[in-house]
């Protein structure tokens, strides 16, 4: 599943439009939906300003190292 569908999954569950996490992360709802259909990409600290308003939090993997970084809201 893509970044845009699983943001999608997330929102429905917790129940929001897609306006209502524009105006929540700060972005506009065009953007949102583009994320969302795959016609746009995000960038990795708006994302998690976004998944923070549901209790989560967005991580990486190192290649090297192969540990989970957390990335911290901004």
């Amino acid at each position: 599943m893509k970044i845009g569908e699983q943001l999608k999954s997330i929102r429905k569950t917790y129940g929001l439009t897609q306006k209502q996490l524009a105006e929540q992360s700060g972005v506009s709802f065009s953007f949102i939906n583009d994320v969302e259909t795959g016609s746009s990409s995000i960038r990795l600290a708006t994302l998690n300003k976004a998944l923070a308003l549901f209790g989560c939090e967005l991580a990486v993997i190192d290649k090297k190292t192969k540990k989970v970084i957390g990335l911290e809201n901004k």
